[in-house]
């Protein structure tokens, strides 16, 4: 593998760094920082996925076994979120955590959440449109 030119090392090492400091202080899915603190959001609203991809890519990077614990462990919070029917955004959760997470480890046990929540996504899917319903209930009762 070719070394990294010495800015793309620097921003990645700086990322790196970034992400062990905030597995240090988050207690759940960060959404956005507003006056220099995060805005978390439980169980991971529809940024969690984005949260976990980048736990999983530093370990990506570092192969630290550390960092792959929390991938894990972060990873496996979003699992109750296979079963939402209200969200269209279970492709974020799921593309960058189960299905990112059975990538890089080779553990085919993360793919049946992703998959599961693939099973839910599809109920969203309006025959008659032609499109995957963002919003509201499936049924079509306005809110």
């Amino acid at each position: 593998m070719t070394q990294p030119r010495p800015f793309v090392k620097e921003a990645l090492d700086y990322s790196i760094a970034r992400v062990r400091s905030n597995l240090q202080i988050l207690a759940d899915f960060p959404e956005m920082t507003q006056d220099g603190q995060w805005k978390l959001v439980p169980g991971g609203g529809w940024v969690g996925g984005h949260w976990t991809g980048l736990v999983w890519l530093a370990y990506a990077h570092t192969q630290d076994p550390l960092l792959m614990a929390a991938a894990r462990a972060w990873t496996e919070r979003l699992a109750p979120r296979q079963f939402d029917l209200g969200t269209h955004d279970l492709g974020f959760l799921f593309e960058l955590s189960y299905i990112l997470g059975s990538k890089l480890t080779g553990d085919a046990q993360l793919k049946a959440p992703a998959i599961q929540a693939a099973r839910s996504l599809i109920q969203r899917f309006n025959q008659k449109g032609g499109y995957i319903q963002a919003w509201h209930p499936i049924d079509d009762t306005p809110v």
